[in-house]
């Protein structure tokens, strides 16, 4: 999705370690001041998806206005990274908690994380960008319905991955795909995006 080429390989990894490590400090943040403690009935689940989903697009707002990103890609791109980083540094957290499980906990995350907290924080990244357009990014800007769809998208496919439930395997395909379905819908957009600077 790097088309525009405005994102180095070198600036993506150091994104992708930076920005998931300081959102998974972020998120344990919120955790605290709010003192949760996490369930995964439907409501505790819809509350781990938000707040971890607000961690990661704080750290994702940071760099979108450091950067001045104002391409979809590119808030693909940097959402993506931030979530591969988070999910990296969640995933070493249970290797810790669970050693003697460890390499089968390892596999299993690494599997499920084809449509997890990348693809989440990549489509509510990019749903920033695409709402705060060529503007200096403010809040003003993105405090509208279209932005929070994207969001609550992410927060949903977040808080119903983490609902305890039977058929766990069919629902992790089912949400991998959808997952995969909204972010192809915004690449769609990115193309149409690409398409219409060409023209210009």
């Amino acid at each position: 999705v790097n088309v525009f080429k405005n994102i180095s390989l070198y600036l993506a990894v150091k994104i992708c370690l930076i920005g998931g490590l300081f959102s998974l400090i972020v998120t344990m943040l919120i955790y605290g001041i709010l003192g949760t403690n996490p369930q995964f009935d439907l409501l505790g689940a819809l509350t781990i998806g938000f707040i971890e989903e607000t961690g990661k697009l704080l750290v994702g707002a940071y760099f979108v206005s450091k950067l001045r990103l104002t391409h979809v890609f590119n808030g693909i791109l940097v959402g993506g990274a931030i979530g591969a980083g988070f999910a990296a540094f969640e995933n070493l957290q249970y290797l810790q908690q669970y050693l003697s499980m460890g390499v089968a906990i390892a596999f299993t995350r690494a599997f499920s994380s084809l449509g997890t907290h990348a693809i989440w924080c990549a489509i509510a990244v990019s749903g920033l960008v695409l709402v705060n357009g060529n503007r200096k990014l403010a809040f003003a800007n993105v405090a509208n319905l279209s932005f929070f769809r994207f969001f609550l998208c992410a927060v949903v496919l977040h808080g119903l991955w983490d609902w305890d439930t039977p058929m766990a395997d069919l629902k992790m395909v089912v949400l991998v795909c959808a997952g995969w379905l909204v972010l192809l819908i915004l690449i769609h957009t990115g193309l149409r995006e690409v398409k219409f600077i060409q023209n210009q």
